[in-house]
């Protein structure tokens, strides 16, 4: 009996070049590409083996991955297009799509929005970005039935899932009274400005101004929620008493603070392991604030997450 296997994936060509002295990174950089093509074929998947689902928070990484790796952006103009499809009626987009089961997590919802602002970065498709503003609309205009009249999101409802963290049960954000809590407003302040971009640019300058004035509030409500000047982070709820890697990594990706302060917060986020810490998926985001905050040299110190799957032989 003959025993073979075919390989299939969406036929990315790599474009892009990193020259080494270093075996290690070679090989890291060898499997993430092969793992990259493997989660891409008609959609995006989350695995090409377990739930073979194109989840949005996934999807908007992966999609920055093909980018700058192959310079072809079609799969990613096709995942926001299916996202889109996905809405319902208020205005959500669902968790993942094509599926047959409705999966609502409003936080991707919002990164679905970063993805239409990253396809108007590295595509110059202005036309499809405009026939995406009516959703990234609508996407806000739910999150804004939800807030408070200082901008702060209040039981928000389904499931509010950021990051698959143990301290986190089912990755859903500690949270305080109404519900309220750091890393989904900071997300939603991000999406304002996100909007507001894109609006202001190719959209309705009308709404890029309410958007900017959202985000101002939202702002200002952030400080003064949950940041703890005593220990310079900013903490996931109102009690200053819990907190994340995430909330904080977010502060500096969404430009929250200045590169003075997200350094700060990087030098403790570097040193203090009591912090509710970043798995694999968010660490995307957090090398990304390494960056931000002028510490783009210490990356390499950041995979040994990495270096452990190879040492378990993973391909």
């Amino acid at each position: 009996i003959d025993i073979y296997s075919v390989f299939t994936a969406y036929p990315f060509k790599r474009r892009s070049e990193f020259k080494t002295d270093s075996k290690e990174i070679d090989k890291i950089l060898e499997v993430g590409w092969r793992t990259a093509r493997v989660c891409a074929h008609e959609t995006y998947m989350d695995t090409p083996y377990y739930e073979r689902l194109q989840y949005v928070g996934d999807t908007r990484i992966q999609g920055l991955i093909s980018i700058y790796n192959s310079g072809d952006t079609r799969l990613l103009k096709n995942a926001i297009q299916q996202i889109n499809n996905s809405r319902i009626s208020e205005g959500l987009t669902y968790s993942r799509y094509p599926s047959s089961d409705m999966q609502l997590i409003p936080p991707f919802s919002l990164w679905w929005v970063g993805m239409v602002h990253d396809y108007w970065m590295y595509d110059p498709d202005e036309e499809f970005v405009k026939k995406m503003l009516p959703g990234v609309r609508s996407v806000l205009s739910f999150f804004e039935s939800y807030q408070a009249k200082n901008g702060s999101v209040e039981n928000l409802p389904w499931w509010n899932f950021m990051d698959w963290t143990k301290e986190w049960g089912w990755g859903i954000p500690v949270t305080g009274s109404n519900d309220r809590t750091a890393s989904i407003d900071i997300l939603l302040y991000q999406a304002f400005l996100w909007a507001a971009d894109m609006e202001n640019k190719i959209g309705n300058r009308g709404m890029a101004k309410e958007y900017t004035a959202s985000a101002t509030l939202l702002m200002s409500t952030i400080f003064d929620l949950y940041y703890n000047k005593e220990k310079g982070l900013f903490a996931d709820t109102e009690k200053k008493d819990f907190f994340s890697e995430q909330t904080n990594t977010l502060a500096i990706t969404s430009g929250l603070v200045e590169t003075k302060e997200a350094k700060k917060i990087m030098d403790i986020m570097l040193t203090d392991t009591s912090l509710n810490q970043c798995t694999s998926y968010f660490q995307y985001y957090f090398n990304a604030a390494l960056r931000i905050s002028g510490y783009g040299n210490k990356y390499l110190d950041q995979m040994d997450e990495w270096r452990d799957q190879l040492e378990l032989g993973l391909t």
